[in-house]
């Protein structure tokens, strides 16, 4: 009989964790979806809240550092990254929260397009344009939002959404990017993006890309972000990656961590699943990655219930003194209530 009862206690938890992180599951109801990991000031989808949206979404952020470890570009937003966007639903708003941590620069220019395997950048669109170096000038924090039509995607299926910040800086670009994928349903052709992940990168104009990217397991793409909550062993695939076409800096070093708090006091890398240095040579542009494919599993019990961040680092070194890195962050809630 207390078996019974704790399991029935325990069924009641994980779906109360569910509602208060997720949301309600059925899309009719008007009170929409708590998106996981929101920011507390997250404005949320008009008329439903903070933090609200009208159908299941996920808070990722990019991190784009230059020149050291000290001054970074996050962009994070809430997107219905691993969802099914219908016809109709196809214009997604997005409120962009953009923290320029000791970098001295201003927001340029955000640009949003999908990418299939025939149509690159279907859509391309600056949605969020400043040529006023006076305005949204860091450090500091800012939220810009913008709308974006996803079914310019020339095809059906899973495809790939990118969205890429400019940040103008004294000695170039910097640009925090994220790209994520949408089962698009709009009545055109079906044909799936091959090149399918989930991920983040930094670039800097001297270094180009440093790619942190969160793989599906499977060669046909299938969901990556955990909506549900987790509990026991979660298991992720991580990649450390330069591009392959030899105009990016070879990858230097790499780190995976749980919860790192680098702008504590004082800091912190979190509980790191794995971390090092790579034997690409340093400075130079080429096709060195850091590890790919590489499976991670988080011993949940270690971690308090509730929502924590998976944080893949993938860094690119310049010169002796100068540092590019890429940083993809996604949420995770725990529940390990006994049953």
């Amino acid at each position: 009989m207390i078996r019974k009862i704790r399991k029935i206690l325990s069924a009641l938890i994980g779906a109360l964790l569910v509602a208060v992180f997720l949301g309600p599951v059925s899309p009719a109801q008007a009170a929409g979806y708590r998106c996981i990991g929101a920011p507390a000031d997250d404005p949320g989808a008009a008329g439903l809240g903070t933090g609200m949206y009208p159908e299941p979404r996920t808070f990722l952020e990019a991190q784009s550092w230059w020149s050291d470890r000290a001054t970074h570009a996050h962009l994070g937003a809430c997107l219905p990254a691993d969802q099914t966007i219908r016809t109709g639903g196809t214009v997604l708003t997005a409120h962009w929260r953009i923290d320029m941590h000791g970098m001295n620069g201003y927001l340029s220019r955000l640009t949003q397009e999908v990418a299939t395997d025939s149509c690159s950048s279907c859509g391309e669109k600056a949605t969020f344009y400043n040529t006023d170096s006076t305005k949204f000038r860091g450090p500091g924090i800012f939220w810009v939002t913008t709308s974006f039509d996803v079914g310019a995607a020339n095809k059906s299926g899973w495809q790939q959404v990118q969205n890429r910040f400019e940040i103008k800086v004294a000695d170039g670009t910097v640009r925090p990017a994220i790209r994520y994928m949408a089962n698009i349903q709009h009545g055109k052709t079906l044909d799936h993006y091959n090149r399918h992940d989930t991920n983040a990168y930094g670039w800097h104009t001297s270094t180009a890309y440093a790619y942190a990217r969160l793989k599906s397991s499977t060669s046909s793409y299938s969901p990556t972000l955990p909506y549900a909550p987790v509990k026991g062993a979660y298991s992720f695939i991580a990649s450390h990656e330069t591009t392959t076409d030899g105009v990016s800096k070879n990858i230097t070093g790499w780190m995976v961590s749980v919860d790192p708090k680098l702008h504590g006091d004082p800091p912190s890398s979190g509980l790191v699943l794995g971390s090092g240095t790579t034997a690409c040579t340093l400075y130079v542009k080429g096709t060195c990655h850091g590890p790919r494919n590489v499976v991670w599993t988080i011993d949940t019990t270690q971690l308090t219930d509730g929502v924590h961040f998976v944080t893949i680092f993938t860094h690119q070194k310049d010169s002796s003194t100068k540092e590019n890195t890429g940083v993809f962050k996604y949420p995770i809630i725990v529940d390990n209530i006994p049953g």
